[in-house]
This record gives C-alpha cells, sequence and structure tokens, in this order.
C-alpha cells in the first residue's frame, strides 16, 4: 500500500536581516518554506550577510562633509539604516544618476535593490540586482545580489532562472552560512528542473560545510527523500535514522523515523519498523505523521502475521488519517480479529467498515469477511446473510469476486448441512472462474456430489466429468470416479458406470472406492445376468475387503447367481454365510434359495431341516407352497404319513379350497388316512372330488374316503360312496378295489351276505396279486359268519394253492395314491 509522505517546515535561516525576512515572509503568504514537497519561497539573505556590508551612516558618529557624493550616499546609508526605504531609495536613486561612475555605485544599486524589495516592488528590486550582477561582477556585493535574484525567481517557481544566481552566490561568496543557503537552494531548484544526482550533490556539500549548519538538517532531508524515491532504501534508511536522531524539531524526527520505518520494512527488517512507528505514534509534536505511522504499524504486523499486535494497535484508538485510509486499517483490524477467533468483535468492525465506507472496495472485502465470521459460527442464517450481501454488492460493484466467494460460502454451509438440492444450485449460480484456483477444484468437485445426492444425475455426471478432466492429478478423483459412475447407473449409462468402475479397479489399487467398485461392477453384471461376471466381482470384493459391511450382500449374490446357473451345490454355502452375517436381510431372501436348491437337489433331509428352522425361529420365514408340497409328497413316499400331513397341511388352504392343488389334497387325505386320521382324512378327499378331475382319479379317490369312513363305521355314508365311484368306473383294477371296499364295508356292518355277494368280483372276475387273494379272504370270512364252514374252508384251499405267500394280515384295508 503507498502511503503519503508528507514535508516537514524547514526552519529559517536566523542570519537575514529582520526588515527584509519580514517583507518576504509577508509576499510568500506565511512561512519561507513550505511543508510540501516543493517549497513555495526560498529565503534571502540580507545586506549584513555580505563581505563587504556599506557601512552603517550615523549622525551622531560623522558629520555631513562638503563632498556632494560622499554625503549623498552617506545620507541615503542613513534613513536605508532607519527602515526609512522609499526616502532611502529615493536617495540612492539620486546618487547613482548624479555619479552614475561613483566609487559606491554597487553597492547603491544592491541597496536601491533593497529598498525596493522591502517596499514589496520586486520587479524594480530585480532590475537593480541585474544592473549590479551585469555591471559589477567583480563587487562583493554580487554574491548577496545573485542570492536575492535567485530567490525572487525561485519564488515565482522559475527554476532555470534561479539556480545559475543561487550557482554564482555559492562560487562567489566567501562565507559558509550564505554558502549553505545558496547550495540548498540551487539543490532545491535543481530538483524541480529534474535534475536529481546534481540536486543531491548540493545537498552534500550543504552537509559538508563547517558553518552554522542552519541548513544541515533540511539537507539532510532532502537527500533522505531522493534516496527514497529512487529506491536506494539503505542509505535513506541510513540519512532518516541519522536525522531523527540529531533533530530537535518534533515534525522533522516525526518524519525521519516514520520514514526510517517505511524502509525498514522495506529491508526486510519489520522488528525496527514497527519499532519506529511506535516511537512516532508516542512523540509529542509529531501529529501530522502519527496516522501513517498507526497505519503502517497495523499494516506491518498484519503482514507479518501478528494479529495480537494488530489488534493492541487498533485498540489504542484511531487517529486522525486520510479517508481513504481508514476503511484499509478497519479491515485488517477485522481480519485479525477474525484470526484470532473473536468473530462477534470482528463483524462489529466489518460492520463499521460497510456502514461508514459504503462505497468503497473494502465495504465488499469486509462484507464478505463477515460472512465467514458467521460461518465459523455456524451461524444457520448464514444462506439468508449471503443473499443480502449478494444483492447489496451487486448493485455496488457487479464484477466484484466477492459475490462468487460469499455464493461458495453458502454452497460449502449448504453442503456441510447435508442440504444438498439448495447446496446443487448455488454452486451452480456461482462463476467458477472468479474464484481462486485453488478452490475451484473442491468447488467444482463438492458440486458433482451435491448434485449426485439430490437426484440431479446429469447434472453430477457434467460436473465430476469436469472435475477429473480438469485436475486429473487430484486425490480425489477416485471417490469422484466412484460417484459418477452411480450417477451414471442412476441415469441408465451402465456402460458409463462399468467404465468408470473399470477404472477405479485397475488404476487405483490403494484406493478405499474399489470395495464400492468391485459392488457396483457386480450390480451391473447382475442386471445384465452376466452371473459368472457378477460372482467374479463379489469374490473380488470378500479378496480384497473381507471386512466389507458389503460381505452379505456379496455372499447373498454369489449364492444368488450360482443357483441361477444351476449349481445348487455350490449355492448353499454363499447363501448360509449371507444370513449367517445378516440375518434381517437375507434370513428369507437366503433361506428360500438354500430350501429351492435343496429341493433341486432332491435333499429332503436338509430341506426339512431348513423349512422347520425357517417356520421355528423368532421370525418365521414364509415359504412357496410348492416348496411345502414337493416335502410332503416326498415323505408320503417315503411312507412317513405324520411329517406328509404336516407340510401338505401348510401347502393347503381349508378356507380356500379352490386355492390348493387337488393333488395336495389327495395325498394329505391319503396320509391322514394312513395315520388313522379319519375325520381329517375325509375332509382333504371331499376338497379334492369338489375340482374338476379325470374319473379314474376321482373312482380312487372316493375308495379311499370309504375307506376313511368305514374306519368311522359311517357304514351307509361308505356304502354311497363306493356305490358312486363304482358308478364312475365300472371295471379294471379300480372297480375291483371299489368292491373289495364294497365287500369290507358289509363285513364290519355284519351283512354276511351282502359281504359275499359284493366280493364275488374281485375274488372270481378280476384277478390281481394284491387285491384277488384279499378279497378271498374276506370272502371265506363271509360264508363262515353265514354257517357255511365248508365253502369257507373250499375258498382258503383255493386261496393257498393261488397265493402260497399271502399272510392273513394282508387282507387288511389297502388305499392307493
Amino acid at each position: 500500500m503507498t502511503v503519503r509522505i508528507a514535508h516537514p517546515p524547514v526552519p529559517a535561516p536566523a542570519f537575514l536581516s529582520l526588515p527584509v525576512w519580514t517583507l518576504l515572509c509577508v509576499l510568500a503568504g506565511g512561512t519561507a518554506v513550505s511543508q510540501d514537497t516543493v517549497p513555495r519561497r526560498a529565503v534571502p539573505v540580507s545586506p549584513g550577510g555580505t563581505e563587504e556590508a556599506v557601512p552603517r551612516a550615523s549622525v551622531a558618529e560623522k558629520p555631513l562633509t562638503s563632498n556632494r557624493e560622499e554625503d549623498l550616499f552617506t545620507y541615503a546609508n542613513l534613513v536605508y539604516e532607519q527602515n526609512m526605504f522609499e526616502i532611502a531609495g529615493q536617495r540612492f536613486g539620486e546618487y547613482l544618476k548624479e555619479f552614475p561612475s561613483g566609487t559606491n555605485v554597487d553597492a547603491a544599486w544592491f541597496r536601491l535593490g533593497e529598498c525596493y524589495l522591502n517596499q514589496r516592488l520586486a520587479g524594480d528590486a530585480e532590475s537593480a540586482y541585474l544592473k549590479l550582477v551585469r555591471d559589477h561582477p567583480k563587487s562583493t556585493f554580487v554574491p548577496s545580489a545573485a542570492y536575492r535574484l535567485g530567490t525572487l525567481a525561485y519564488n515565482r517557481e522559475d527554476y532555470k532562472i534561479a539556480e545559475p544566481f543561487f550557482a554564482l552566490a555559492d562560487t562567489r561568496t566567501t562565507r559558509d552560512s550564505i554558502r549553505e543557503a545558496a547550495l540548498y537552494y540551487r539543490g532545491r531548484s535543481l530538483k524541480q528542473m529534474g535534475k536529481i544526482e546534481a540536486a543531491k550533490e548540493c545537498y552534500t556539500k550543504v552537509l559538508d560545510l563547517q558553518g552554522d549548519g542552519k541548513f544541515r538538517e533540511v539537507a539532510l532531508l532532502s537527500i533522505a527523500r531522493l534516496e527514497a524515491e529512487q529506491g536506494e532504501h539503505q542509505a535513506a534508511f541510513d540519512h532518516f535514522t541519522t536525522l531523527g536522531t540529531e533533530s530537535k524539531r518534533p515534525e522533522v524526527r516525526g518524519e525521519a523515523i516514520f520514514k526510517a520505518g517505511i524502509l525498514a520494512d522495506k529491508l526486510g527488517n519489520p522488528e525496527i519498523a514497527r519499532k519506529n512507528y511506535d516511537e512516532v505514534m508516542a512523540m509529542r509534536g509529531a501529529e501530522e505523521w502519527k496516522a501513517d505511522a498507526q497505519f503502517n504499524l497495523i499494516e506491518s504486523a498484519y503482514q507479518a502475521g501478528d494479529h495480537q499486535a494488530v489488534i493492541g494497535a487498533y485498540q489504542q484508538g484511531i487517529v486522525s488519517m486520510p479517508h481513504e485510509l481508514r476503511p484499509k486499517l478497519l479491515l485488517m483490524a477485522g481480519n485479525s480479529y477474525r484470526h484470532e477467533g473473536r468473530f462477534a468483535t470482528a463483524i462489529d468492525v466489518y460492520l463499521n467498515v460497510e456502514r461508514y465506507y459504503p462505497n468503497s472496495i473494502e465495504a465488499g472485502e469486509a462484507g464478505y469477511r463477515k460472512l465467514l465470521c458467521f460461518y465459523s459460527l455456524q451461524n444457520p442464517n448464514l444462506p439468508d446473510f449471503v443473499d443480502r450481501f449478494v444483492a447489496t454488492e451487486s448493485e455496488r460493484n457487479p464484477a466484484s469476486e466477492q459475490i462468487d466467494m460469499a455464493l461458495l460460502l453458502k454452497a460449502e454451509s449448504l453442503f456441510a448441512s447435508e442440504v444438498m438440492a439448495l447446496a446443487a444450485e448455488t454452486y451452480d449460480q456461482m462463476k467458477l472462474e472468479r474464484i481462486p484456483e485453488s478452490l475451484r477444484a473442491s468447488a467444482l468437485y463438492k458440486k458433482g456430489w451435491a448434485h449426485a445426492e439430490s437426484d440431479g444425475a446429469p447434472s453430477a455426471v457434467a460436473a465430476l466429468t469436469d472435475f477429473i478432466s480438469r485436475y486429473p492429478e487430484d486425490e480425489r478423483i477416485p471417490t469422484a470416479l466412484a460417484k459418477r459412475g452411480l450417477s451414471f447407473k442412476t441415469i441408465g449409462d451402465l456402460g458409463g458406470a462399468e467404465r468408470d468402475f473399470k477404472r477405479l479397479l485397475e488404476e487405483f489399487p490403494e484406493s478405499e472406492t474399489r470395495e464400492l467398485a468391485y459392488q457396483q461392477m457386480a450390480l451391473i453384471k447382475g442386471q445384465q445376468h452376466d452371473y459368472p461376471a457378477m460372482i467374479a466381482a463379489y469374490e473380488g470384493l470378500l479378496e480384497k475387503f473381507p471386512s466389507s459391511a458389503a460381505a452379505p450382500e456379496a455372499w447373498f449374490w454369489i449364492g444368488w447367481g450360482q443357483f441361477e446357473l444351476r449349481k445348487f451345490t455350490e449355492c448353499i454355502d454363499p447363501l448360509n454365510k449371507s444370513r449367517e452375517l445378516d440375518q434381517a436381510t437375507f434370513a428369507e431372501r437366503a433361506t428360500l434359495r438354500i430350501v429351492l436348491a435343496y429341493r433341486s437337489l432332491e435333499d429332503v433331509d436338509n430341506a426339512r431341516k431348513e423349512i422347520d428352522a425357517a417356520r421355528g425361529g423368532e421370525r418365521p420365514i414364509a415359504l412357496p407352497d410348492q416348496v411345502y408340497h414337493w416335502l410332503g409328497i416326498r415323505l408320503f413316499e417315503r411312507n412317513d404319513y405324520a411329517g406328509a400331513d404336516n407340510y401338505l397341511s401348510y401347502a393347503s388352504t381349508p378356507d380356500s379350497p379352490a386355492d390348493t392343488l387337488p393333488v395336495i389334497w389327495k395325498t394329505l387325505g391319503n396320509a391322514r388316512l394312513s395315520e388313522g386320521h379319519y375325520e381329517t382324512a375325509v375332509a382333504a378327499f371331499d376338497f379334492y372330488l369338489q375340482s374338476e378331475q379325470p374319473d379314474s382319479s376321482r373312482a380312487k379317490v372316493l375308495n379311499d374316503k370309504a375307506q376313511a369312513l368305514l374306519a368311522l363305521k359311517e357304514f351307509a355314508k361308505a356304502d354311497e360312496t363306493v356305490a358312486e365311484g363304482i358308478k364312475i368306473e365300472r371295471e379294471g383294477r379300480v372297480n375291483a378295489r371299489l368292491c373289495l371296499t364294497w365287500g369290507e364295508i358289509a363285513l364290519a356292518d355284519k351283512r354276511w351276505k351282502d359281504a359275499v355277494q359284493r366280493l364275488i368280483r374281485p375274488s372270481y372276475v378280476f384277478d390281481d396279486a394284491d387285491i384277488t387273494p384279499v378279497a378271498l379272504a374276506k370272502s371265506a370270512l363271509a360264508h363262515e359268519q353265514l354257517g357255511e364252514k365248508a365253502k369257507a374252508d373250499e375258498i382258503r384251499v383255493k386261496l393257498r394253492e393261488r397265493f402260497p405267500d399271502f399272510k392273513l394280515a394282508d387282507a387288511a384295508p389297502k388305499t392307493e395314491s
């Protein structure tokens, strides 16, 4: 930051005579040397300072003589010494007119010029001095006249005219005090003419003189200023430091010490700089430099990162300083408070910048920094504050980068709060090229992430693609690929998703995102029905990440894939592991496929265990009726009638019989019949008979139902049932079986003759190794009950001859499935 450097006043030379000095001060409008860089007036030298001063006339010392020339000159000097400049001028004029070649002509011209000068007749005075210099170049009054001419030209800013007169005064005078003044103002004239090195040479000669040193201080100050302007920082620092030590004038010391501080900063000595600024702040009489000192003290500490020092200087109170510096100082103070975590105080300082300097560049910066404080305070209203700032800053400075920085801050806040839809919208509003390059990668990455998390998959793909292409070396590339892959998958671009996940697996072997990549590759392959590839991907996941949270899923889909490939033996173990790891998620689905696998393998025992476990757990697992149907049938075939009854009952729907397959009712009835559960057997048979079935099947079931009714001793119903069956099936084995049952009913009801008649067909007409011997045995029993023992014996002989292996126990009623 460029700081205005003001100049202190240059002290007036003390060797000037009072009347002329007073007059020149009036002409100059104030001080002899102003506080600006270029003095408005130069200081003249009095006649008393010349080598050969005109003798002072005094009435008491010497009476007038009869010598006209001498008397006139003496009288002119006398009234001149009495400050009667108008009269003196007239007398010097008379002298020069009457005695143009007189012995005191050079003195008369000089004193005439002085009289004019004291009467504010600068033009006439200049003419008199010029007459002296031109016509009497060897006069001892020439140095003083030349100085006067230089002064008059300097004060009207005619530096080209002033410089040679000051040079003449310098070269002709024999007194250091006069040479010192002439050299100094010659240097000032040369500086105004742009001849810097020549000016510095003049100032240096002032320092080398052995005079009273009246101009030494201002010459040293001028040299230091010029060195600072020319970038000779070390030399300027040394001279300012010397001046700050030697000068007794507070305003000069203030400037010197302050500027030495600035140069110390530039020379890399901030500690010295800040010490100097502190010294100026504490100095009395250096008020002009305190504002600059405070500003630079704060700026130096701020740039050094010493925020505590910034706060300490700020808390001393802001001294009066230029309007343009105040918002800059406040901004640095606010930033230091923010850096130290004093966010509430920082906000107050920033508000002052916005309130009192609303049109400054710093106002926009302060508004943004204020938002940073709200962000650090986790203020829930930050998004609203950002919206207000953006509206205000857009009016004040539409091109301000702070607008986009504020939007970024809002987006980051929403992102951190997982308000992803609004975060994505805000990232979209922000112009990426108007935020620092160091922040762009993160902003673009989070923009894609926010879109992905807020159902904006197409926008997520676009943002993440931009991020991946712009920042290929960024450490977040694996995560970006994973997120883009998921977004591709969301929009149905499985090819794009697969490319991203494949790249993750191939190019980033150490990335944790490979876990997701394996999983998603597997799921994609599953969607594509490429089960071997799906299984391989999940196996890769389990190999690389055995403790993965996705392990239960992986085991399930491996088993599921093997099942779909009809590798029933191979699928059971993975499915079992999936439900062991995650009972809540995979118990039902895994159990179902394990049961179906055992069914496909015809492994009845293991299937039965799985089914019993599924039904008996804390959370019973529903299985399809087909499973119960299959197991019930297989157990029936094993003569496990209780088991068949149990599982077939699970597959039945008594409240809606038509929803159960007829074969289930038929087998269930036979299982119950075999168990001796006759009533429930009749119910099952009746449900079967309600369905449309082939006659032969209906006849068989009617026979089985009749057997159950027979066991219940419901003879009349049993007769009706058999009769219905005989009507359907009049020949063949089923008919023979019906006739046998019909005879058994009569026997049980002790209707012996009916029994004999009903058993004739299965005994003699139909010949069957299973039916005929039973019918013969039953017929013999009926004859015996009728008292026809011979007939009964005859039938038994025939029975033994035809069926020698038949045992009487074989005469028990039989059922057919």
